[in-house]
């Protein structure tokens, strides 16, 4: 299938609305890295930030996971902050995943 092996980040790894981590990690001032479906956030410093599909396919998305987890786990960030899919389809597998990377700890 599309969605490979199941890859967990050895990096702290949460999961939640972005809306809402993103302005928490700032605070906290630990290097982060942001893994969305297509939202862009507007950071300063070398935050690593990936969108899965900028233009909101899941396909895409699906396709390009683990490479961006991957991505992610190796930059300079100490924390991944992600967002869940759309709970229809592929999002549905996706997020299976995201919930396993987010559970490993």
């Amino acid at each position: 299938g599309l969605l490979k092996s199941h890859y967990a980040p050895s990096k702290e790894f949460i999961l939640g609305d972005l809306n809402e981590l993103v302005p928490e990690m700032l605070q906290l001032d630990k290097p982060f890295g942001v893994l969305s479906l297509n939202k862009r956030f507007s950071l300063d410093g070398p935050s690593p930030q990936f969108q899965l599909s900028p233009s909101g396919d899941l396909v895409e998305a699906a396709k390009n996971l683990f490479d961006y987890l991957r991505q992610l786990d190796q930059s300079g960030a100490m924390v991944i902050v992600a967002e869940l899919m759309p709970e229809q389809g592929l999002g549905r597998a996706i997020n299976d995943r995201l919930r396993r990377a987010a559970a490993k700890g």
